[in-house]
This record gives C-alpha cells, sequence and structure tokens, in this order.
C-alpha cells in the first residue's frame, strides 16, 4: 500500500478558524453524498452502496463525513495520480479506475478522483465511488465466485482520464457502456459521482475564497496532525502483546473445499502502533474470493476505528498508526489475474477475525461482529428489450456483547436495505415478506441478531445469483451460543426445495417461482442460562423467541396462554443444569 504524500512543516493553528473550515469541510462532504444519493439512477447506489470524501494537496485523506471502508483505498488512488498524472493535472480534469489491483477493491467498484484548483493552484482532490450494478464479465453482476481470472469478471479500467478541461471523454465512456449490462444505470451513476465532484469543486472554491489558501492548509495540518497524535494515545492504552485469531474458508467460491483455506491474523499491539499481520494465510484461490491489498487495507483500518477510536477522525493521521502485512500471492494480497469478484465474503471473515483477536486484548469491550449483507442478484431483459439487472442488498444484525443484546437487522457504513416499493418499481418482482425469523438468534446472556429474511415472487423468467457470505453460524464469545445458519429456499409449483449452501448460488427462474433468503442469525455473548429472565419475557412477548425455546435455550418456564414466567419452575431448572465456567481468552504471545 503506497503511504500517504509527505506532510508539510507544522504550521500555526487558529483552534477558532480550524473549527470553522472543519466544519465547512464536513458540510461539503455532505453535499456530496447528497448530489450523488438524488442524481444516481440505481437503487443500490440510492440506499447507500458508495462513499465520498476530500484529500489535500499532498493526497492526505482528511476524514470528513462517515468513515468507510473505501476511503483508505482511496488513498492510493489519489497518490497514483499525483505520481503519474502531477505535470499534466488541470481543472475540470476528473479520473476514473476500478482495478483491482491498482488500488480498487473488485469491478463493480468504480471510483472517480477529481483535482481541484483554486487560483490555479492544486488544492485537493475530489474522490466518489459507487457500486455498480454490472461491469460486464461472465456472470451478471459481475461480483461471481465462480470466476478463475479477472479477464472472466467484466471490463477491468486502469487509471484513465474520463473528463479533461470539464469534457466528457466519450470514446472511454463508451468503450465501458458498451462492455456492461444495465448500461443506462452506469452512465447514471458515473454522472451522479461526477456531480458529486463537481459540487466539491464548487464548495472549496468558495471556501478558499472565504478564508484563504493559507488557512485552509493550517486547517488539513491540524486535521491529520491531531487525529495521529490522539490514535497513538488510544493505542499506547491498550495491552501489549500479540493477539491470534485465525477463520476458516469453506467455499472458494466454485464450491466447497476440504481441506477449507486458512485466513490468520496476528494483531500486534506496540506502545502507540498496531500491526495485522496475516503471514500464514493460505495461497490464493482458485475462485473469484481472494481480496486485493488495497481491499484488506481498507477493512483493517475501519475495523479497527470503529473498535478502538471511533470519535478520532479517520484520516491519514490515524492510519499512520496502523500498519497491515500480508504475503504476495495469498488469499489478501493476491497476484494478478487472480480473479476477485467474490471478494465479499473473505473481506467479512478478516472483519471478524480483528473482532476475535481484538477481544483477546480487550474481552469486556468487544461484541460478537454483526452479519454482514448478503445479495441477490436479478436480471435480464424487460418485455420491452431493455435489460435490467437488480442488486438487492439486506443485512443481518449485530451480535451479542458484554454490556448489550444485539441490535435486530441493523447494517453498517449507512447502508440501507432498500424498500419493497423502489425494488417492485425498479424490476419484474414483488417483495411478498421481509422480516425476522424467531428463534434463530445466538442465545446468550446478551443475546445475538435473529435471521433477517427476504421472500421475492418473479414476474419474469430471469438469472439468479445469491451472494452468502456466510455458509455456517455465527459463533457466540464467552460461551454464548451459535445463530442459525443462512438458508435460501426455492418454489416452484408444488415443488419447494433448499438450494444448497455456497457462497455463490447461481439458477434460473421462472415467471411465477418463489425465493426466500434468509441472512444468518449473529452469535450471543456470555452463558444463556444467566440472562436476566425479564428479557427473556421481553423477547418472547415481542416474538423474537417462543415459549418452548425460551426454556430450552435460557431455562425459562413461561405458561403459554399469559406469557407470564413461572418464577419457581425457573429457580428449579436453572439449578437442576451445571454451571458453564464462561472460557477466559488466552493471550498468545
Amino acid at each position: 500500500m503506497v503511504p500517504s504524500m509527505p506532510a508539510p512543516p507544522p504550521t500555526a493553528y487558529d483552534p477558532i478558524l480550524v473549527e470553522v473550515i472543519r466544519n465547512e469541510l464536513e458540510a461539503t462532504v455532505e453535499e456530496m453524498r447528497t448530489a450523488i444519493r438524488r442524481t444516481a439512477r440505481s437503487p443500490t447506489v440510492q440506499i447507500g452502496d458508495f462513499a465520498a470524501t476530500l484529500f489535500d494537496e499532498h493526497g492526505r485523506l482528511l476524514g470528513l463525513g462517515t468513515p468507510h471502508v473505501q476511503n483508505s483505498m482511496f488513498a492510493t488512488l489519489v497518490r497514483r495520480v499525483l505520481e503519474e498524472w502531477s505535470d499534466d493535472l488541470h481543472s475540470g480534469d476528473a479520473f476514473i479506475s476500478n482495478d483491482p489491483y491498482g488500488g480498487g477493491s473488485h469491478l463493480p467498484d468504480v471510483t472517480i478522483v477529481q483535482p481541484v484548483f483554486w487560483n490555479n493552484e492544486l488544492v485537493g482532490f475530489a474522490t466518489t465511488y459507487t457500486h455498480h450494478v454490472d461491469m460486464g464479465g461472465r456472470f451478471p453482476g459481475s461480483q461471481s465466485g465462480k470466476a478463475s481470472e479477472s479477464y472472466e469478471e467484466g471490463l477491468r479500467i486502469p487509471l484513465l482520464r474520463l473528463v479533461s478541461d470539464s469534457n466528457m471523454n466519450d470514446a472511454v465512456l463508451q468503450l465501458v457502456m458498451a462492455n456492461v449490462r444495465a448500461r443506462d444505470d452506469l452512465r447514471g451513476d458515473i454522472e451522479a459521482k461526477l456531480a458529486g465532484c463537481w459540487k466539491a469543486g464548487q464548495f472549496l472554491v468558495e471556501l478558499l475564497d472565504k478564508y484563504g489558501l493559507h488557512n485552509f492548509r493550517s486547517c488539513c495540518d491540524y486535521l491529520v496532525a491531531s487525529a495521529e497524535r490522539a490514535t497513538r494515545e488510544a493505542f499506547a492504552k491498550l495491552p501489549d502483546g500479540n493477539y491470534e485469531a485465525d477463520a476458516v474458508v469453506r467455499d472458494d467460491g466454485h464450491g466447497p473445499v476440504d481441506p477449507p483455506l486458512r485466513l490468520r491474523l496476528r494483531l500486534i499491539i506496540d506502545g502507540e502502533e498496531i500491526t495485522a499481520d496475516f503471514t500464514g494465510t493460505d495461497a490464493q484461490a482458485r475462485g473469484a474470493i481472494n481480496m486485493p491489498l488495497a481491499n484488506l487495507h481498507g477493512v483493517v483500518h475501519k475495523t479497527l476505528h470503529q473498535l478502538l477510536c471511533p470519535t478520532i477522525p479517520f484520516n491519514s493521521g490515524f492510519m499512520a498508526a496502523v500498519r497491515v502485512e500480508a504475503p504476495l500471492g495469498s488469499l489478501v494480497n493476491p497476484t494478478h489475474p487472480a480473479a476477485t469478484g467474490g471478494r465479499a465474503a473473505l473481506f467479512f471473515l478478516v472483519d471478524e477475525a480483528l473482532y476475535r483477536a481484538l477481544s483477546l486484548a480487550i474481552p469486556d469491550s468487544v461484541s460478537v461482529p454483526r452479519e454482514q449483507w448478503d445479495i441477490i442478484h436479478f436480471s435480464q431483459q424487460r418485455n420491452d428489450g431493455s435489460e435490467f439487472a437488480m442488486m438487492d442488498l439486506f443485512c443481518g444484525g449485530w451480535g451479542g456483547g458484554p454490556r448489550r443484546d444485539g441490535l435486530d437487522g441493523i447494517g453498517r457504513y449507512g447502508f440501507a436495505t432498500p424498500s419493497a416499493e423502489v425494488v417492485e418499481r425498479s424490476f419484474p418482482l414483488v417483495i411478498e415478506g421481509f422480516g425476522l425469523v424467531p428463534d434463530s438468534e445466538g442465545a446468550g446472556s446478551h443475546r445475538g441478531s435473529m435471521a433477517v429474511f427476504r421472500r421475492y415472487r418473479f414476474l419474469q423468467p430471469g438469472r439468479i445469483m445469491i451472494r452468502t457470505n456466510r455458509i455456517g453460524s455465527s459463533m457466540g464469545f464467552a460461551g454464548g451460543e451459535f445463530g442459525d445458519p443462512p438458508l435460501t429456499r426455492l418454489r416452484r409449483g408444488a415443488s419447494d426445495v433448499a438450494v444448497p449452501a455456497h457462497s455463490f448460488a447461481h439458477f434460473d427462474v421462472l415467471a411465477g417461482d418463489r425465493l426466500e433468503h434468509r441472512v444468518a442469525g449473529v452469535g450471543g455473548y456470555g452463558d444463556a442460562w444467566s440472562r436476566d429472565v425479564a428479557l427473556v419475557r421481553a423477547d418472547v412477548v415481542e416474538g423474537r423467541v417462543t415459549v418452548p425455546k425460551a426454556r430450552s435455550r435460557y431455562g425459562v418456564v413461561m405458561d403459554e396462554a399469559t406469557l407470564e414466567i413461572d418464577e419457581p419452575a425457573t429457580v428449579t431448572l436453572r439449578s437442576s443444569r451445571p454451571d458453564h465456567a464462561v472460557a477466559t481468552p488466552v493471550v498468545k504471545s
């Protein structure tokens, strides 16, 4: 990973002015996001699968707006623009790329980088990305795990100038559109990203007109320097040591693998710095589950920031205190032409491994990691001959923690599950059900979230791809129990069958077919039989847990009719069960 450009010498700060400018920069990023959300064409962008932020002229991330895993990946692309185009940057330029081996993640994630000038001097960069519903290739959606090489996955765009002197490079845009499905959606989303960058440039020029270049640069210096200082102070309070966590990959995208592939993490806390070392991780897979190095950096940065110092700006100062090491040719640092479209399953395992490693270092502060979003991709031609490509994304919830239950059906990064009305208006299907699955939670003294289901009825034939991020069950912490595994069922007439569990499933549907998919339930925290009986009753009353499961999972006896707790029976039942010792985390150093 290419680091940020060297910082300029420290400058004197006017704290009041710095705060004023910081708030104006925050507002600028929010205006970028608003422009993208309101002008994007695809529902995928409208529900939040995009990011926008600002860099200074040295390529330093300023940490404005909602922290996003993509932000640290933007840093590589901005640095590449500076290195490759520094002698040929002009106002009105914009660059495009989706190259997994040049700072991207997978082909559907397309980034725009726009330099910003004030009085003919480079003062910063605006960056935006969106996930496109298709970038061509063998499989609709361009993110199937079934691909074996990057060449199969779709159009790979190196860092190219898309806009020059405010004029679109039509040849580049036409080349992209000729290679993708649902091309009208793609063009609309690219134009939305450009609108977001243009808005940022407009606001930055106004800000510099108001406060001047010196004050702007002073604010940038302060944002980065203060974030690094605060991050190092936060890390210094953690217990030094090496904390290890492994995860296994049972499906390489082509299907189950035996023995499973292994992800190894050694999290090293050493004073003011943290190193995430993935040495020992297995070699890159034949399927498309490999995660590019830039994506690995993004996950590590985002997860550590969220768990250890969420109130500190997520910028280049924070990133300076974190190191990431990954062997070349491994699952988390593949070499071209390894396919990367289905890297999401590994993406979320890395996130989980970081949670598990930190639960050894600070066990009283880390919950069971959330269950990530699964995807239903539905594509075909409409009756009028136009193409559509739907990516319906919906999330599980959070796991139990030391002090609270998991939140049911709540996602991350500002994502929201698209409403049934939006999906039905845009695509030929009906959403017949969406909700929580009772008795699917990981039991614990603090339970995990229940599974989330979504049920579809298709109005015309089409091609389906289901991306399931977890094949097995979400494990609990500190003696908590596993959540229910994911489930997919397809109903055709009188036939109702379970779709075999794979990271990526492909099949065709007919008009009238019904499909139900469940995101896994999430693990609990602590011994379930020590759960407060009042909380158990509340879950039963609200329909989250049934009366029989309250008894078998939590040792709480309730009347089926009144839902009142039988206290003597509960005391007798709980006292009859041998106490279960909660495992003490072992620190490996």
